[in-house]
């Protein structure tokens, strides 16, 4: 039994280790990403807000909802 005991214990600690190691590469470059795209949309001066395009602000012909 000792055998699998240290055989699952390791599995774990390299599963858990590399699932961290993930986590915080995600965190710290996705948080860039983040940053530097949100930098870019206020840069643009767009004029609407995120979701929105001009055709959903027109009211449609016939009037029609």
């Amino acid at each position: 039994m000792g055998f699998w005991y240290y055989f699952w214990t390791a599995n774990f600690l390299i599963a858990g280790s590399a699932f961290a190691v993930i986590t915080v590469v995600v965190l710290v470059r996705g948080s860039k990403d983040l940053l530097d795209m949100l930098t870019r949309l206020r840069e643009s001066n767009a004029p609407h807000e995120l979701g929105t395009d001009e055709s959903s602000t027109k009211p449609r012909a016939g009037g029609a909802p």
